[in-house]
């Protein structure tokens, strides 16, 4: 997944993930996957990363939405959203 992004933005870029939850009895679940940045890759027009579903976890019970943030400095996460989107389900081992 690449998304095409300013140069200046590369640079301080701050990837979040949602922990993926289900609702049993209107309590969340956790489906016990466990999500990692294996890889990234950064040039001046865009940002790709690999995500992986650990090897001794769960399959996903579900797709699970990310956020991509930037910020010139400071945290990321409290300024611009330059992108989202979302992961399909992943068995374990498996990577996008």
């Amino acid at each position: 997944m690449a998304k095409q992004i300013k140069p200046e933005q590369v640079e301080n870029v701050s990837v979040q993930k949602e922990q993926k939850l289900s609702e049993i009895n209107g309590r969340a679940q956790w489906d016990r996957s466990s999500l990692s940045f294996i890889d990234q890759n950064e040039n001046c027009s865009c940002i790709s990363a690999t995500i992986k579903n650990g090897q001794d976890s769960r399959a996903m019970q579900g797709e699970v939405k990310y956020e991509v943030y930037w910020s010139a400095k400071g945290n990321p996460k409290n300024s611009e959203l330059v992108y989202s989107g979302s992961v399909a389900p992943l068995n374990p081992g498996e990577t996008k």
